[in-house]
């Protein structure tokens, strides 16, 4: 079966299909190696260190997040950058944890992080996160209404799924483009199926 193109041309219609199931495969095989070679942007496990300064009154001053802090068995050894000696070379501290437990936390890749908390009185202390959570004080105002019965009349019962979720994710991306291009030969062959 030949087609009539624009312009006088003639093709058979296996050669206007085979372009046209090529387009679409190309962009989702390259959408397919492009996601498969991302590498990872941070380590599987890491130990990060909130420095947090404390002045002689007590009071809390701006803290600084810092990674690179290895975790020995009795102490952890934090290697901060603004720290140098008196020949410009970078100083680690060197701070005990016996029975002190860090706080364990998730990246945006899932990857698990534990966060040191470490008070600079002059010297570093670690903070357990067990102490501080345990220290701070319980609620003492009772609720007026229990916020369960209140929200179920304000908020869905789930995320619908929309075009916009779809698109926040890369296999999304992938799975919406496949989708329009399947349209588009979808409609190639019914436009050249009822013309002939």
């Amino acid at each position: 079966m030949l087609i009539e193109l624009p312009g006088g041309f003639v093709l058979p219609l296996e050669w206007v299909l085979i372009v046209f199931a090529l387009l679409i495969i190309l962009p989702v095989v390259t959408a397919i190696l492009v996601l498969r070679s991302r590498g990872d942007k941070s380590p599987i496990e890491e130990n990060m260190a909130l420095i947090v300064p404390v002045d002689a009154n007590g009071t809390i001053q701006l803290a600084q997040l810092v990674g690179r802090v290895k975790q020995m068995e009795d102490d952890l050894i934090i290697t901060n950058p603004d720290w140098t000696d008196e020949e410009d070379n970078e100083y680690t501290g060197i701070v005990p944890k016996e029975k002190k437990v860090p706080f364990p936390f998730l990246d945006v890749e899932k990857h698990l992080k534990k966060l040191w908390i470490i008070f600079d009185k002059g010297t570093l202390e670690v903070a357990s996160a067990s102490e501080i959570v345990n220290g701070w004080p319980s609620r003492y105002d009772v609720p007026l209404a229990d916020p369960r019965k209140i929200g179920k009349f304000l908020v869905g019962r789930g995320v619908i799924p929309s075009i916009a979720n779809a698109l926040t994710t890369p296999t999304g991306i992938v799975t919406v483009i496949g989708l329009i291009l399947f349209g588009l030969f979808l409609g190639l062959i019914t436009g050249h199926v009822s013309h002939f």
